[in-house]
């Protein structure tokens, strides 16, 4: 895939992700683009270049913003395939055209550049295949679980006589929301249950607070 094509598809995935309101679209694609071109480094030739200069319309017309607000708009939210067929004419070889099939959830047929085929399983508002699914979740940030914390759970209990609430509100004191019967779980998961005291009254009471009614 060309640099330009990976640039717009990029955005377009950042756009499609932030759901903006249609009536804030070109203020969100702008600011999108913007963060963009600060990640890249990019003073000229910027993202937006690539389809204010690089990208045609049906008369050969480059698109400008309002062309591809107006493409961007129509996909978004009336589930118009426009924007989809501009990027598979403009595109430079088998590369661009096969990332933007599986950016809609196309497979891309072998007649050439323009040419698609509708996958096995017919397309309803750009429903992605499995394999874009599959994909966005692969770039999806690992989230932080309490269980990754067991061995400060054990420190603040064990040592420093925390009770399950006070570790979730020290947890919740630095960025990190949990709740005590999260915190308890986690800790049953370091200990054996030889280890629990059958003198602990603390811990017995806050084991019956937690218990539903």
């Amino acid at each position: 895939m060309t640099e330009r094509y990976r640039q717009i598809l990029e955005v377009l995935r950042r756009i499609k992700k932030a759901s903006p309101p249609e009536a804030g679209l070109s203020e969100a694609r702008k600011r999108i683009a913007d963060a963009y071109n600060r990640e890249l480094g990019l003073t000229v030739n910027t993202v937006s270049a690539k389809w204010r200069k690089e990208l045609f319309d049906g008369k050969r017309q480059p698109l400008r913003e309002d062309g591809f607000d107006r493409l961007v708009s129509g996909w978004l939210y009336r589930g118009s395939t426009e924007l989809r067929e501009v990027l598979i004419r403009n595109a430079t070889g088998k590369a661009d055209e096969r990332a933007v099939a599986e950016f809609f959830g196309y497979e891309a047929a072998d007649g050439g550049i323009g040419a698609l085929a509708p996958s096995a399983t017919p397309e309803k508002t750009d429903v992605p295949l499995p394999e874009a699914f599959l994909e966005e979740a692969r770039r999806e940030p690992k989230r932080k679980l309490i269980t990754d914390h067991t061995d400060t759970i054990r420190v603040l209990r064990d040592e420093k006589k925390f009770t399950f609430s006070a570790i979730a509100d020290w947890f919740a004191a630095r960025g990190f929301q949990t709740d005590r019967s999260a915190v308890y779980r986690a800790y049953l998961l370091t200990i054996k249950p030889s280890e629990v005291h059958p003198d602990d009254e603390e811990f017995a009471q806050e084991i019956r607070e937690m218990e539903p009614d």
